[in-house]
C-alpha cells in the first residue's frame, strides 16, 4: 500500500462553534478628550456618566471588549453601558482635574469626580496649625492610639461635608476617628510615616512592630492601629495587666515577630508576641515562652505538678501531662518503664524542665547535667541537658571490666 502525505489524513473540523470571550479593549481609557477620535478604537468621549458631570471629558470604552484595568459596562448601575478606568486610590486617577477614585456600584471603583465636592486639604501634608491644611482641615498632632503625628498632619475636619482626595477615614482608637493619607505601599507615605497594609493609610512609624505583646491596662488606645487591648483570650485565658495582640499586616508585623493560634487566615488574624525564652516575655509579669507554641503566654493557673520523667503505663499517672510509652518512636527507640512529659496547659513551662521539639505539644523532659541525674535505662543527653532513653547499656565482665554496647530497640 502506498503512503499518503500527512496532511491528507488530517480531518478537517466542519461546522463546529467555538465559543470565546470578548476581545480586549484598545488602550487609552481614562484621558480627557474633546471629540470620540480623541479616545482611539471603541473609544466614547463622554461628558457626563450616571448624571455626573466629567470635566475636560473622560475617555471610555464601547463594549464587547474588556480590559482588567477597566470597570462598568451593561447591567452596571451608574456607567451608561460604557467601560471606565478602574482604580485602587485616589493617585489612580486625574485628581488635578477633579476625578478621584469613587465608590460607584457595589464595591466597584472608578475615577470619576465625586458625588460631593472635594475637600481643599491636602491630607497627609506636615503642618504646624490648623490654618495650613486649608479651610476644610485641621493640623493632627496626636489622636487615638498615636501620641504623636510627626511634622502634624493635616486631616479634614469632623463635620465638614466634602470629600477628602487622597485620604482615607479609619478608627485610630476607641471610638476616635480620623482622616489619614491612604496608600499602597511605603514610597506613597512621608519620612516618619509607613503603610499599613490592613487600613491602607500613612500612619505614624511607632517602629516595626514594638506594640506586640506589651501591657496596655484597660486602655483600648495604646495597641495602636489595627491593635487591640485584650484581657482574655479565648485560647489563653485571662490576660495579667492586658496584652496589645495586632492584626497580622498592622505595624509591620508579621510572621516571625509574631505568631497565631487561630485557625483564621493570616489576613484576618491576630498575633500574640513570638519569642525563643522566657526573657522575650513579660516574665516580669509571669508570662512565660510557649516553646510548642513560639509564642508568649500568661502564667499557667497553677504549679507544674507533672512528675515529669517519671515512669508511667498510660496518661492518669502523669497527672496533668502525657505518658510516652515503650512504643519505638523513631529516632528515638523506646521509653522503658514509660516517662512522663509535660503538655501545653499542664502548668508547666520551660524552667520545669527542657523542651524537646521532637515531641511537639508533650516536649518537656527532665532536665539534667549527669547521667546521675537520669533514672535507670535513661542518660543525660549533652546536647539537650535532658534525660532520654539510653542508647547504649554498660555490661559487667567482672573483675573490674566492663564494656559499652548500643541498646537494642
Amino acid at each position: 500500500f502506498a503512503l499518503l502525505p500527512r496532511h491528507a489524513l488530517a480531518c478537517p473540523v466542519v461546522g463546529v462553534a467555538v465559543a470565546r470571550g470578548p476581545d480586549a479593549c484598545p488602550a487609552g481609557a481614562g484621558g480627557p478628550c474633546a471629540t470620540d477620535a480623541d479616545c482611539g478604537a471603541r473609544g466614547v468621549c463622554a461628558t457626563s456618566l450616571g448624571g455626573r458631570a466629567l470635566p475636560g471629558g473622560l475617555c471610555a470604552k464601547r463594549p464587547p471588549c474588556s480590559g482588567a484595568d477597566l470597570v462598568g459596562g451593561p447591567g452596571i448601575a451608574g456607567f451608561d453601558d460604557l467601560l471606565v478606568p478602574r482604580c485602587a486610590v485616589d493617585a489612580d486617577c486625574r485628581v488635578a482635574e477633579g476625578y478621584v477614585c469613587e465608590l460607584v456600584s457595589g464595591y466597584i471603583h472608578a475615577c470619576l469626580p465625586p458625588a460631593e465636592r472635594v475637600c481643599d486639604t491636602v491630607v497627609g501634608d506636615p503642618c504646624d496649625g490648623d490654618g495650613d491644611c486649608g479651610a476644610d482641615g485641621r493640623c493632627l498632632h496626636a489622636a487615638g492610639a498615636f501620641a504623636a503625628f510627626p511634622g502634624g498632619a493635616c486631616t479634614v475636619r469632623d463635620g465638614v461635608a466634602c470629600r477628602p482626595a487622597h485620604g482615607r477615614r479609619v478608627a485610630v482608637g476607641a471610638g476616635d476617628e480620623a482622616v489619614l493619607r491612604e496608600c499602597v505601599a511605603a514610597a506613597d507615605c512621608r519620612a516618619g510615616y509607613r503603610c499599613e497594609a490592613p487600613t491602607g493609610v500613612c500612619a505614624p512609624d511607632v517602629g516595626a512592630c514594638e506594640l506586640l505583646g506589651a501591657a496596655c491596662g484597660a486602655d483600648a488606645d495604646a495597641c495602636g492601629l489595627g491593635g487591640r487591648c485584650a484581657d482574655y483570650d479565648a485560647d489563653l485565658g485571662p490576660l495579667p495587666g492586658g496584652m496589645c495582640l495586632v492584626a497580622y499586616g498592622a505595624q509591620g508585623c508579621t510572621f516571625g515577630a509574631g505568631v497565631t493560634t487561630s485557625s483564621a487566615p493570616a489576613s484576618v488574624a491576630e498575633l500574640l508576641p513570638a519569642c525563643g525564652s522566657d526573657a522575650d516575655c513579660r516574665a516580669a509579669e509571669g508570662y512565660w515562652c510557649n516553646l510548642g507554641l513560639g509564642a508568649c503566654v500568661p502564667p499557667p493557673p497553677g504549679a507544674c505538678e507533672v512528675p515529669i520523667g517519671a515512669p508511667c503505663e498510660r496518661d492518669p499517672d502523669c497527672g496533668a501531662g502525657r505518658c510516652l510509652t515503650e512504643t519505638p518512636l523513631q529516632p528515638i527507640p523506646r521509653f522503658p518503664g514509660g516517662y512522663c512529659t509535660a503538655s501545653n496547659g499542664s502548668g508547666c513551662r520551660a524552667a520545669d524542665g527542657v523542651w524537646y521539639p521532637l515531641f511537639a505539644d508533650r516536649g518537656l523532659l527532665a532536665r539534667c547535667a549527669a547521667d546521675a541525674d537520669c533514672r535507670d535505662g535513661y542518660a543525660c543527653d549533652p546536647w539537650r541537658a535532658a534525660c532520654v532513653p539510653a542508647r547504649r547499656v554498660t555490661l559487667e565482665l567482672g573483675a573490674g571490666f566492663a564494656l559499652a554496647v548500643p541498646r537494642c530497640p
